[in-house]
């Protein structure tokens, strides 16, 4: 029932209530920065993405992918046809959210690549608005057979996207200590932060939360930090 109420478009979301003269703003009550339509409310909203990279499916909509929350059911069920049942290669869709702030023009399917034996591996993604300084992260856990252990999201004031995405690998390995889970790698598919981290190269907006990250990987006995590479795949566009 809600599927349906969301595909027709009655869901009483900010836009609808504004036509109807119910609400005197259309603007998301979350973010504050778009029209809350049912895309925006289920899918688009920073929060709401981090949501949805934080789940089994590792999702990450972007406007490129999501012309209407019909066409967009109708694209996640074919491509779950497609991957020929629960034996399919797990795929997760990413986007690298911000190599220019504020610019979701990039989606990328890759496939996912487990740890060791008996390692985990911590997955971290980020979104940041440049204009407001407020920045979303996310962090799924998964073990070596691909379950999900645990996933987070949360919301973070920040400087740049490459900030975010540094505290987004801080928050995966307070998790991981916190928890005491034992041997972990974190991927990220932000290339100059992962090899900053290794190489203990400073960069001047995220100097200190690098070294907490540092300090973080210290206390785990067995851990490592790789990248992620993407593929730029086609999608149908708006």
């Amino acid at each position: 029932m809600f599927l349906w109420k969301a595909y027709q478009d009655i869901l009483p979301v900010g836009s609808n209530l504004y036509k109807r003269k119910i609400a005197s703003d259309p603007k998301c009550q979350i973010c504050l920065k778009s029209p809350e339509t049912v895309e925006h409310a289920l899918l688009l909203c920073d929060w709401a993405r981090a949501t949805w990279f934080g789940a089994e499916g590792q999702w990450t909509p972007t406007v490129k992918t999501v012309s209407s929350i019909g066409n967009w059911i109708v694209e996640c069920i074919k491509k779950l046809r497609a991957g020929g049942g629960e034996n399919q290669e797990r795929r997760i869709n990413t986007q690298q959210p911000h190599k220019k702030e504020g610019n979701y023009s990039k989606t990328n399917l890759v496939k996912w690549r487990p740890p060791p034996s008996n390692w985990l591996k911590a997955n971290v993604d980020a979104a940041f608005r440049k204009e407001t300084g407020i920045g979303a992260i996310a962090v799924v856990i998964r073990d070596y057979k691909g379950r999900i252990i645990l996933g987070f999201s949360g919301k973070i004031q920040t400087k740049s996207s490459i900030a975010a995405e540094a505290q987004a690998i801080r928050q995966a390995l307070i998790i991981v200590n916190n928890l005491q889970m034992g041997k972990t790698l974190i991927e990220s598919d932000n290339l100059k932060l992962v090899q900053a981290i290794k190489s203990n190269t400073p960069i001047g907006e995220a100097l200190a939360i690098i070294q907490d990250i540092r300090i973080l990987m210290e206390m785990l006995p067995e851990k490592g930090i790789t990248w992620t590479p993407e593929t730029e795949i086609a999608w149908p566009m708006q």
